[in-house]
């Protein structure tokens, strides 16, 4: 199947593996079909199955056993697939992290104060900000930080 040497895979399988041939992967076990992953990554049939031969290839192992006109995944090509869903889970995490640097929304906030130093000021000024860092999934909401600041108590808001 023309496999990569095993000796140190990995800086091969890296130059050797594209990221279309994760996404006819998840859409071959999404959709159940090669026609239908093909279909979905607006590809021709002809050339999945190309993709699919040319990961096959290049990973050493079929991923599917042909059964009839269909394709059921074996035990390469679940562990594969399981492979590849953490990394696309990964993708959309670095995806929406770019998209809230380019909002101006990610980054790192601490504000102090000492006690002696009006914090009546600084959790009036900090309310509006917690509601709004919270709203993003960090500190501030719920967890100790918010509730100190909805209560009126100084505190070190990071993210």
């Amino acid at each position: 199947m023309g496999s990569i040497d095993r000796r140190d895979s990995t800086p091969q399988l890296l130059n050797r593996l594209r990221m279309r041939q994760v996404a006819l992967m998840l859409a071959i076990e999404e959709q159940g079909t090669l026609r239908g992953a093909a279909a979905r990554l607006g590809l021709s049939q002809p050339a999945a199955t190309k993709m699919l031969h040319e990961l096959e290839g290049a990973l050493g192992l079929p991923l599917f056993d042909r059964v009839g006109r269909g394709l059921q995944l074996n035990a390469a090509g679940e562990r594969v697939t399981g492979y590849f869903r953490h990394l696309r889970g990964g993708m959309e995490a670095l995806n929406r992290e770019l998209q809230e640097l380019r909002e101006g929304s990610a980054g790192r906030l601490a504000v102090g104060s000492i006690m002696a130093a009006s914090p009546g000021r600084l959790t009036q000024a900090l309310r509006p900000a917690a509601g709004a860092v919270a709203g993003r999934g960090a500190g501030g909401g719920g967890g100790p930080s918010g509730r100190a600041v909805r209560r009126g108590s100084p505190v070190l808001l990071a993210r």
